[in-house]
């Protein structure tokens, strides 16, 4: 590990190896974090830190399983049979709770 520090010009004593997987090591050197290739001894980049960003669930009419249900009929009549759509049976059965 000495050797790859080195190859990329950064004191050991300063970085602290963070994780090392599939050839490319994950190297934290003063707050900064940065990925080398284990290889080639290359320094490929410095690692972004983006935060965390909660992504919304979209709400969906239909009740969780639906698609797994042998038939299932939405509020506008549309009939499914194991979640696939059978637009000819549209409107012939009453809307499942």
């Amino acid at each position: 590990m000495e050797k790859l520090l080195a190859a990329n010009n950064i004191d050991a004593k300063k970085a602290k190896i963070l994780d090392v997987s599939g050839g490319i090591v994950l190297v934290e050197i003063e707050g900064k974090k940065y990925r080398i290739n284990g290889t080639n001894k290359e320094l490929i980049s410095e690692v972004e830190e983006k935060p965390y960003q909660n992504v919304a669930k979209t709400e969906t009419p239909k009740p969780r399983g639906w698609h797994f249900r042998p038939v299932y009929v939405d509020s506008e009549g549309n009939v499914y049979h194991k979640g696939v759509l059978q637009p000819e049976l549209k409107g012939t059965l009453d809307p499942t709770p």
